[in-house]
């Protein structure tokens, strides 16, 4: 039996299947008597549960919700496939280089979903290829090889990193922009100049690659009129003093 590649679901979920097959797939499991448009507008179909007795009540089921069941349990299996094909390499030549192949193939996933614009709705998944590069960087750290290195804030010493962002540029924009301005009109937490909190995000953080952050990107997120370019409610960061809505 061919031993299956421990990154198979990740390359396959990038290389293979599109996410929109995976919302069709999700969605040929509706009750057909109660999948509506308005349901599929808000994600999510009704389904059945069946009880001790036999009996089946309705529940609501989210797309959301099941696809990040599974990437938590594709991401905790391709962990544990990884440990163990790694552990079974006796030769430690063998095992650089299949850490550095690895890593690569990691990398190149990841530059992969951060192009898929689909999966902008649904930043876990970005954040769970994220983590699995950073696995594959702390062993390939263990082993004496070299990873990307964070850069350095600018006008500080060199010892001193950045603080590393792991979710998307327009998450953490969109939480600050927040912060200045109030979410859904309600009060700000901090006082300033659009400019002073574009100018701190550029010093004090990198991307998940270690990138030195987009001024181009900051300046659309923070431009007025541009609320398109932020994260939208469910992807963004809840602020606990907005106000409800009418």
């Amino acid at each position: 039996m061919e031993k299956q590649h421990p990154l198979k679901f990740f390359i396959d979920f990038v290389e293979k299947k599109p996410l929109k097959a995976w919302e069709e797939e999700f969605y040929d499991g509706a009750i057909p008597d109660f999948d509506t448009p308005e349901r599929r507008k808000k994600g999510y179909i009704v389904s059945l549960k069946r009880n001790s007795e036999g009996g089946e009540s309705e529940f609501d089921l989210y797309f959301r919700d099941v696809l990040t069941s599974r990437f938590l349990e594709e991401k905790s299996q391709a962990i544990q496939a990884l440990e163990k094909e790694l552990m079974s390499m006796s030769d430690m030549n063998s095992l650089k280089v299949k850490i550095t192949v690895l890593s690569a193939s990691m990398a190149s996933l990841l530059d992969k979903v951060n192009l898929y614009k689909e999966t902008m709705s649904y930043p876990f998944i970005l954040e769970t290829y994220t983590q699995l590069q950073a696995e594959l960087n702390n062993k390939a750290q263990q082993m004496g090889l070299g990873t990307k290195p964070v850069a350095t804030q600018a006008g500080k010493p060199d010892g001193v990193n950045k603080l590393q962002w792991l979710g998307q540029l327009k998450v953490l924009g969109t939480l600050f922009y927040h912060l200045l301005k109030g979410q859904d009109r309600g009060t700000p937490y901090i006082a300033g100049s659009v400019e002073q909190v574009k100018r701190m995000l550029l010093d004090n953080f990198v991307d998940s690659e270690g990138h030195e952050l987009s001024k181009s990107s900051l300046d659309t997120i923070f431009a007025p009129g541009r609320s398109e370019k932020r994260a939208n409610e469910g992807d963004r960061i809840e602020l606990p003093n907005k106000r409800v809505k009418n």
